[in-house]
């Protein structure tokens, strides 16, 4: 156990060393030209850049360096698994894996779909939230899913949480053989709906976000090999 707190506590000077080495090499170019671009749109306004103002302009910039409260949350995550329980030190795995060129393209396209990728799940939750009152309205017999039997729910909200658990998984099972034809509709439709369209949705904007960035870095490199970077001039066929 000592030489693992060892790595642990190495592991964290590390990170606090990576943290100050950013602010020194980076924050103070930051946030003098987040100061004078403020001082270049605000040049006509006769606004006095001192007292509360430039504390407050200063601390925005600094706040505003992704990279640094990256590393700052790093630091966090390292203090944690110094502290508390060395597996959170596993976190730092995914930004281990983010230092490889084809793993970081992957977290490059789920944040660019971060926002649709919210979205869908919004709509996901409302479909799903709809199919569950639609259930409970208008079938006597409970249905669960085929990874649990969650017909047993007391409430809307535990029938909720299982639809959200298990919905996406598997369409509706149910309790008794007997199969109507509003149950063999609701069966299809939740499995067009739910199963296939909704999982597909996600599947395709992240699928789009690759194939948009492979697209742009193949004209990048056609435009590279191609065309003086001076001025803009095509390079003659041989």
């Amino acid at each position: 156990m000592l030489g693992i707190f060892c790595l642990g506590l190495l592991h964290f000077v590390g990170c606090i060393c990576l943290v100050l080495f950013h602010i020194i090499a980076y924050s103070n170019w930051l946030i003098k030209m987040g100061l004078n671009n403020w001082k270049d749109e605000h040049q006509t306004e006769h606004h006095k850049l001192n007292g509360p103002l430039l504390f407050f302009l200063t601390a925005y910039y600094f706040l505003s360096d992704t990279s640094m409260l990256m590393k700052v949350a790093l630091a966090g995550i390292s203090f944690l698994g110094l502290h508390y329980d060395y597996l959170i030190f596993s976190i730092h795995l995914m930004y281990v894996c983010a230092q490889f060129e084809t793993l970081e393209k992957v977290f490059v396209a789920l944040q660019i779909t971060s926002r649709e990728v919210a979205s869908t799940v919004l709509l996901a939750f409302c479909v799903q939230y709809c199919f569950l009152v639609l259930g409970f309205l208008t079938f006597s017999d409970v249905y669960g899913f085929a990874d649990m039997a969650t017909g047993g729910c007391k409430s809307l909200i535990q029938c909720l949480l299982a639809h959200l658990d298990y919905g996406f998984r598997s369409g509706p099972v149910w309790g008794s053989p007997d199969l109507t034809l509003w149950k063999f509709l609701f069966d299809y439709i939740y499995n067009m709906i739910v199963i296939l369209i909704l999982a597909a949705i996600i599947s395709g904007i992240i699928i789009d976000t690759f194939a948009e960035m492979r697209s742009n870095l193949q004209f990048k490199n056609k435009e590279q090999g191609t065309k003086c970077f001076m001025c803009g001039i095509e390079a003659p066929y041989m």
